[in-house]
């Protein structure tokens, strides 16, 4: 036995539970049969099948599903010009069913890169706020942006990052617990905000009544509850 190619080839990326054909091309048309001799599961399981696969022309197939997401090696053998030669290769099973390409890379990168800007200048324009309705506009917006950076790296992990299923687990729920805490951490952020600003502002004026720094502070909190 040796071998058809020297490197390993990639016939494809599916979706897991959808059938589909495990394929490989007879470089001559005189191969009279091609056998899938077995599959290598990511988990490093190995079936050993010995079975021919279907032949259209050159071309030879053999209907496939799984639903275990990862790379998958399959082994098979075929006799062009009579001699008995084998080779391996593979395909890979992940949620998008197609794989991570440069221009989604390139996408995903500037989305980031735009997030991560707007971020920074809420974040600069929560230090540098005038007035308390600027200040919790600021805040909002920080928060919004801050979620849609976990929404977007959460679909990346999902997709393309399902070998550690840890962090797509922690980013769901932190994407989960924003998306529903969003309203109440309005409000209490509000809340809180204003009444620092009624507070401040009763105790500017204690202190254009002649009181001192302390006592005015003082008598803006009592007078506040």
């Amino acid at each position: 036995m040796i071998s058809l190619a020297s490197a390993e080839d990639n016939i494809g990326s599916f979706k897991p539970d959808n059938e589909f054909n495990i394929t490989n091309y007879c470089s001559t048309a005189d191969c009279t049969y091609m056998n899938l001799e077995s599959i290598t599961y990511p988990d490093g399981t190995v079936i050993f099948l010995g079975t021919s696969m279907d032949q259209i022309g050159q071309e030879f197939t053999y209907n496939f599903s799984s639903e275990e997401l990862g790379k998958y090696y399959f082994r098979t053998c075929a006799d062009p010009r009579g001699n008995e030669m084998c080779e391996r290769d593979y395909f890979i099973i992940n949620p998008t069913g197609s794989e991570f390409t440069i221009a989604q890379g390139i996408l995903y990168g500037f989305l980031l890169i735009l997030l991560g800007v707007f971020l920074y200048f809420s974040i600069y324009g929560v230090k540098n706020a005038d007035s308390a309705e600027w200040l919790i506009g600021y805040i909002c917006l920080s928060y919004v942006v801050l979620y849609l950076v976990i929404s977007v790296i959460w679909i990346l992990s999902a997709n393309y990052l399902y070998t550690f299923p840890m962090l797509g687990n922690v980013l769901y729920v932190a994407w989960l617990v924003m998306a529903f805490g969003f309203l109440p951490f309005v409000i209490a952020v509000s809340l809180y905000i204003m009444g620092k600003a009624a507070e401040a502002t009763l105790e500017q004026d204690y202190l254009k009544q002649g009181y001192s720094k302390e006592d005015a502070r003082e008598l803006s909190r009592k007078k506040k509850r």
